[in-house]
């Protein structure tokens, strides 16, 4: 393959333009999610119509024949990622039933009483139970007694949300459920086995951010404290 030579500023400047639409729909989304026209789930499916249009009607790289073999693909991957979120929804409601939550309470309780320890132990939980159940149950089990605990320790709720949210996505591509992982993987057309070492330079690049960020809280806070004064 010969080596290609630079694109030149109008060809970026057409590219842009040409890929304006589509670079609209984070914005789409976020927005309608902001502004409370819509839940995270409606902005999804509005993202999903918007960008059927975009493929079909205006970039045209969607022939209507092959909508049906689309919309097949969609829904076959769609239905494995979904199997693994319901056995791990069942899962969620055992532990659940057997006050999983409250065990690792007390269990957190009599091994430190440290804030730094507790919010270590607090990304060691999260981390452990992610691999293992999905983002729903899981904050519907955890959220509820750690966020409360982190406060009662001085921690500022941003900043525990913040590290929350970022350990709960190293969980989602951390096997055996790792339903982030699953998706990727099928989109890409590759297997989840062989691309999960390369994910692990993501986990550990992921993981030192977050100790960064567990260290030094302004990393988080300041910005909000300008906001939300």
């Amino acid at each position: 393959m010969e080596p290609r030579s630079p694109a030149s500023w109008g060809e970026v400047w057409g590219a842009f333009r040409d890929a304006s639409l589509a670079l609209l729909l984070p914005v789409l989304v976020l927005g309608a999610i902001i502004t409370g026209v819509c839940t995270a789930t409606e902005a999804g499916a509005v993202a999903a119509v918007a960008s059927f249009i975009l493929g079909v009607f205006v970039y045209k790289e969607i022939r209507p024949g092959e909508i049906i073999p689309v919309v097949i693909k969609s829904v076959s991957s769609t239905a494995v990622v979904m199997l693994m979120c319901a056995t791990s929804t069942i899962l969620g409601w055992l532990m659940a039933k057997e006050r999983f939550g409250d065990l690792t309470l007390t269990l957190m309780r009599s091994i430190t009483t440290s804030p730094l320890g507790m919010l270590f132990l607090t990304g060691i939980v999260l981390l452990l139970v992610g691999t293992f159940l999905d983002i729903i149950p899981m904050t519907i089990i955890l959220m509820p007694i750690l966020h409360p605990l982190l406060l009662a320790y001085g921690f500022d709720p941003i900043h525990f949300g913040v590290i929350a949210v970022i350990l709960i996505t190293v969980g989602s591509v951390t096997p055996p459920v790792a339903p982030v992982l699953y998706i990727a993987s099928t989109i890409a057309g590759s297997d989840a086995v062989k691309a999960f070492p390369l994910v692990c330079l993501f986990i550990l690049i992921t993981l030192i951010v977050t100790a960064v960020l567990a260290l030094f809280p302004p990393l988080v806070t300041y910005l909000p404290s300008l906001v939300f004064k």
